[in-house]
């Protein structure tokens, strides 16, 4: 098998705009209020400490690497071809687990579209980025 070579730079400016987009996509400008309203959670409840913001960076170098490592196995070459791979991902894998949850956990179909989307979004610009 042939060396996998992983740009650990675009691994790291992957993770980086996984936490930004996750920011914001979470912030008063975005879904929070809607996302806290739906799950019965108050703002103050939520704490956001050092080990929230530290699992955040495990988990968004985590993805990050995982994309690129699995862009890197199948050859992938282009914005396009990272776009269509994590497509794959994202419809194959991760959309069945939020519609189970829809059906199954009584979740609200804002809270659906909050969350589904919020991956969608994170699935397309990480793999875009790191398909170039």
């Amino acid at each position: 098998m042939d060396m996998i070579f992983i740009d650990t730079v675009s691994v790291i400016i992957a993770a980086f705009l996984f936490i930004i987009i996750s920011a914001f996509w979470f912030s008063n400008i975005m879904f929070k209020k809607i996302y806290f309203e739906q799950l019965g959670i108050e703002e103050k409840a939520i704490s956001c400490g050092w080990r929230k913001w530290l699992g955040t960076i495990l988990v968004a170098f985590l993805f990050s690497y995982s994309m690129a490592l699995l862009q890197a196995l199948l050859g992938v070459m282009s914005i396009l071809e990272g776009l269509y791979v994590s497509l794959g991902l994202y419809i194959g894998f991760l959309l069945p687990s939020y519609l189970m949850a829809l059906m199954w956990a009584n979740k609200s179909c804002k809270v659906f579209f909050i969350e589904a989307g919020y991956w969608f979004f994170i699935f397309l610009v990480l793999g875009g980025f790191l398909g170039a």
